[in-house]
């Protein structure tokens, strides 16, 4: 299908192609597959955890994840909401980290449990960073270390499943 420039915004042909191909699998991570309807729900809880944040179109979001299906539906999610996702090599570290994220000038950090100790070693340095969100599968409590208020992905996700974007994203804002 071919989209009139202003449409063609990741957050809306998604929302389109979720009509078009509900129930069929968009894609797979490890032994399990993930529908369009799964993963915009999961889009749009992120979308919302996001909103509740102070989070809004043209802000910037900063994630380091290793592969996950949360990094999926965190760059869909912010797509819908018109946010930019500045992801970060999950190899990086010290000075270079912290270049990376205050080049992105984020307010909110996503970042894995495992990389939470890097962080913390910087957290002095990168001032832009109001809070951080952690995903931690283990089920681990963040690291009492960091300055930032932290928040678990799994409360974050705690959020409607339905989603309406507060301003139209469209091709330009991208």
């Amino acid at each position: 299908m071919d989209y009139p420039i202003e449409k063609r915004a990741l957050g809306y042909i998604f929302e389109d192609k979720v009509k078009i191909n509900g129930a069929k699998v968009f894609f797979y991570f490890e032994d399990r597959a993930f529908t369009y309807n799964e993963t915009n729900e999961y889009a749009n809880k992120v979308a919302n955890g996001y909103m509740s944040l102070g989070v809004r179109k043209g802000d910037t979001v900063t994630t380091m994840l290793p592969n996950c299906a949360e990094a999926v539906f965190n760059w869909l999610g912010l797509a819908k909401l018109g946010a930019v996702d500045s992801s970060i090599n999950p190899a990086y570290k010290g000075d270079l980290l912290k270049h990376v994220i205050l080049i992105s000038n984020t307010k909110v950090l996503f970042i894995h449990e495992e990389f939470v100790d890097r962080i913390v070693k910087i957290q002095d340095e990168i001032n832009c960073v109001e809070k951080v969100i952690v995903y931690s599968p283990s089920g681990k409590v963040p690291d009492e270390r960091m300055k930032f208020p932290t928040i678990i992905y799994d409360e974050f996700v705690k959020q409607s499943d339905e989603f309406k974007a507060p301003e139209e994203v469209q091709y330009y804002d991208c």
